[in-house]
């Protein structure tokens, strides 16, 4: 016998057909469809049993830190013991957050997590919710692996399985997932989950991302222990004339005199660097190598979580 838990949170593959309008909505009744499809068109095995809990729903475009607490404490208040594996349902919009968060907090665990989605409703014939639904639950019974992992199936029809820390956020337009593929950071092994060594996140953490334009006098920093500034794809940003409110260094000035770190991700240190990113070192910029923006920015919000 194997037990799965499924913990629902919401997104798409918790969602009704489009109504008159053309408007997809979350619906209560769609937990149901996704069960009772995977019996009726995948499996009746009885030795495979599924328990649900729905401690949030949500538009995945909505989630908060506070409804990643609320997930958080489901978690820490559940029986595992006798579980074969954990489903998280999501939206996919911020799946590759949850993901990454979770990969952290879980890291070490001994059965396997996984989220999936679905690009549409699970009406539409062109859904991928059901067979993610299904590959998960093959991937819990027969793989072997643990931890967080993301199980989504691609628009050629082909499964993909992401580790939840490498993920990275679904593309605009084609609905498709990537995974961070630069060096891998290594991760040391977590005798006690760090889910146990939180009482809760803060959304303390503001995430930048640069584009032209960007002026930093435009940013309220009540209330922020940590910047998490993104770069462009050669790890640089804009640094000229430190007195201009386009340059990160004007942004530096004033966190230094706030006592608010400014780290940098993606980043990678190479035999060579642009200019630019030489002056971001030699200005005493912290960097997070080697990993994506969604873990880099769910680790400073542990980090910080930890601290309390």
């Amino acid at each position: 016998m194997q037990k799965i838990l499924i913990i629902f949170s919401g997104g798409t593959i918790s969602s009704s057909s489009p109504d008159k309008n053309g408007i997809v909505s979350l619906s209560a009744k769609a937990k149901y469809h996704l069960l009772e499809h995977y019996r009726e068109n995948f499996s009746q095995d009885k030795s495979i049993i599924f328990e649900y809990i729905e401690p949030l729903q949500t538009l995945s475009e909505n989630m908060t830190v506070s409804k990643w607490n609320t997930l958080i404490d489901t978690l820490k208040t559940t029986n595992l013991d006798d579980k074969a594996g954990i489903i998280i349902t999501h939206g996919s919009d911020t799946l590759a957050y949850s993901a990454a968060l979770f990969s952290l907090l879980l890291e070490g665990i001994k059965i396997p997590v996984v989220f999936v989605a679905s690009n549409y409703n699970l009406s539409d014939p062109k859904a991928n919710g059901h067979n993610n639904f299904k590959n998960a639950v093959d991937f819990i019974c027969t793989s072997n692996k643990t931890g967080v992992h993301v199980i989504y199936e691609d628009n050629l029809l082909k499964n993909h399985i992401y580790k939840g820390s490498e993920i990275t956020q679904c593309q605009a337009f084609t609905d498709q997932f990537n995974a961070y593929s630069g060096p891998q950071s290594v991760l040391a092994l977590k005798s006690t989950l760090l889910l146990w060594k939180i009482k809760e996140l803060r959304d303390c953490v503001l995430q930048i991302t640069p584009y032209p334009g960007l002026r930093y006098d435009c940013f309220n920093l009540k209330n922020t222990k940590a910047i998490l500034h993104g770069t462009y794809h050669s790890f640089t940003t804009c640094i000229e004339n430190p007195e201009s409110p386009s340059s990160i260094l004007y942004l530096k000035n004033i966190c230094d005199k706030m006592g608010i770190p400014i780290l940098l991700a993606p980043f990678s240190h190479k035999d060579y660097r642009y200019s630019s990113t030489d002056t971001l070192l030699k200005n005493g910029f912290s960097t997070l190598p080697d990993m994506s923006t969604e873990y880099a920015y769910a680790k400073l919000l542990v980090e910080y979580a930890i601290k309390v």
